[in-house]
């Protein structure tokens, strides 16, 4: 698989003028960090130059609460500008995304579920993040998924505070398993595949994501 991702990469470069753009989205546990790390890594030790700027929760201030409108428009905002000025680098062969248009744009359907929003705000948002200018610069799209249970086991295993926060609490948890994959597939259409990681090892995981990725690259 290894040559003949790098291969399909130089091509759609050589052909598009601009880096091959993946957009990885994920659910609170999932692995998606990880996985990240795990595949810029191997496209790095390939020789290909990547990008994978810093995802919205860590750039946009601690004092908004993540269950606020504030919050989620200015994480929407972010993927915007990453997104926008980033795709055509021609420094770059592989744009990584962590968390994009398609991720927020969920998050916002999520939240109206469970009347954090209105409705009417948040399709107002979703008809903006999902609207074909970003749609036809995202290549490929990614939903790293685990089940609520899956979640809270990987939460209390890694975490040190046990206590049920704004976005790893069984409510939102559930919430997020259900409209997630639905929406997701609604907004990347033939460019997203989704990943249950709950049986899966991140090494596994990111072997699973680039497979996509080289048979797509093929098809292309």
């Amino acid at each position: 698989m290894g040559n003949a991702i790098i291969d399909g990469v130089k091509r759609f470069k050589q052909r598009a003028g601009r880096p091959l753009t993946i957009e990885i989205a994920g659910l609170p546990n999932a692995g998606k960090t990880t996985v990240i790390e795990i595949v810029d890594h191997f496209f790095r030790r390939h020789r290909l130059l990547t990008h994978t700027p810093p995802e919205g929760p860590v750039v946009v201030p601690k004092h908004l609460k993540r269950s606020t409108m504030r919050y989620n428009v200015a994480l929407g905002a972010y993927a915007v500008e990453v997104l926008t000025q980033f795709t055509d680098d021609p420094h770059i062969d592989v744009l990584l995304l962590d968390r994009g248009p398609f991720d927020r744009a969920c998050w916002f359907r999520t939240f109206a579920a469970i009347n954090k929003v209105s409705s009417e705000d948040a399709e107002r948002n979703v008809g903006y993040l999902t609207q074909n200018t970003f749609h036809e610069m995202i290549d490929h799209a990614f939903l790293l998924t685990c089940s609520p249970g899956i979640a809270l086991k990987r939460e209390a295993m890694w975490k040190l505070v046990h206590n049920e926060g704004d976005t790893v609490n069984k409510e939102l948890l559930a919430a997020l398993h259900q409209v997630f994959p639905t929406s997701f597939r609604e907004f990347s259409l033939d460019k997203g595949s989704v990943i249950d990681t709950s049986n899966l090892s991140r090494q596994q995981t990111a072997i699973a994501l680039l497979k996509i990725v080289c048979d797509k690259l093929r098809s292309a």
